[in-house]
């Protein structure tokens, strides 16, 4: 089999789910603290830097909810983002995400998730 580290990661996800055992697919970086972002990001695609780790933020924030989607797709402001378009309250946004996704406090999870910009569309879950 052939995939990228997130389709089996989603793979073993799903079937441990199926077996009856609770998993959750994460989705960010292995290496966090003192960075230098422009060094994130996804191999055979343009997308790296803060934007990357952005989205990963975000994606992580679907996976916390059970929606594990794949390491290029984009919804919300993610395209927004990767060109440079968003600013310090967006960023802020992204910070809340990072401590909340910290945390087990699931419902303050699942209430950041319907947000407009991080809840997944329903076109991508096809």
């Amino acid at each position: 089999m052939i995939g990228t580290c997130r389709h089996f990661a989603v793979l073993s996800c799903a079937l441990l789910r199926y077996r009856g055992i609770a998993a959750r697919a994460r989705c960010g970086f292995a290496t966090y603290g003192r960075i230098d972002a422009a060094q994130f990001g996804v191999y055979g695609t343009e997308n790296w830097g803060p934007a990357e780790i952005r989205g990963k933020a975000i994606k992580d924030l679907a996976a916390l909810n059970k929606v594990e989607m794949l390491p290029w797709d984009e919804w919300g402001r993610m395209d927004t983002s990767y060109q440079g378009k968003t600013g310090p309250e967006y960023d802020a946004l992204i910070d809340k995400i990072a401590a909340v996704s910290a945390t087990d406090n699931h419902g303050a999870i699942a209430d950041l998730y319907v947000s407009e910009d991080f809840a997944v569309p329903a076109e991508l879950m096809r």
